[in-house]
């Protein structure tokens, strides 16, 4: 009787860490209906850097934005909402180059953001809508966009090629 009684509290021991261990990893589990926003770690100097690289006959007379006081400056971007950035804009009027990755703080921030990247990129629409016809086809084949709280605007010849290298590093 005593042997039966021992097995049955075993049994139920190992049942009962069983159990537990269950339990804790359900605790760790995500919540159903929740999601987790994911940002990939990734240095956006470097992904302006492998742009030039291959692309240099486009960007090889851009100059690099280096404080992201001068984001404010030429984008009206609140520099509270700016985690990081890589920007590199032309003087050159008679091909639109603008190249800027902006990482923000939040996604109230990256909406915040687009907002002013949209400004910008549609004054650089009116200026060759009026200006340049030759030149607004280039303008017209790019946007601003947003993947998590990552804000890209690309005015650029091959805007899709660029956009793929932005694309390949900011994914999570």
């Amino acid at each position: 009787m005593k042997k039966m009684i021992n097995v049955i509290m075993v049994v139920m021991m190992v049942f009962s860490v069983a159990g537990c261990s269950a339990k804790s990893t359900e605790s760790n589990a995500q919540p159903q209906g929740e999601s987790v926003v994911q940002t990939a770690q990734v240095d956006l100097k470097n992904v302006l850097s492998d742009i030039n690289t291959q692309y240099a006959d486009v960007t090889g007379n851009l100059r690099e934005l280096s404080d992201v006081a001068e984001l404010e400056k030429y984008y009206a971007v609140p520099t509270g909402a700016v985690k990081q950035f890589g920007a590199e804009i032309g003087s050159d009027t008679n091909a639109p180059v603008e190249i800027v990755l902006i990482e923000a703080n939040d996604e109230a921030s990256a909406e915040q953001i687009k907002q002013k990247m949209d400004i910008r990129y549609n004054s650089i629409y009116s200026m060759y809508a009026s200006y340049s016809a030759e030149q607004l086809d280039t303008v017209k084949a790019c946007k601003v966009e947003v993947n998590g709280n990552f804000v890209t605007m690309v005015v650029a010849p091959d805007y899709e090629g660029i956009m793929n290298i932005v694309n390949k590093a900011i994914a999570v």
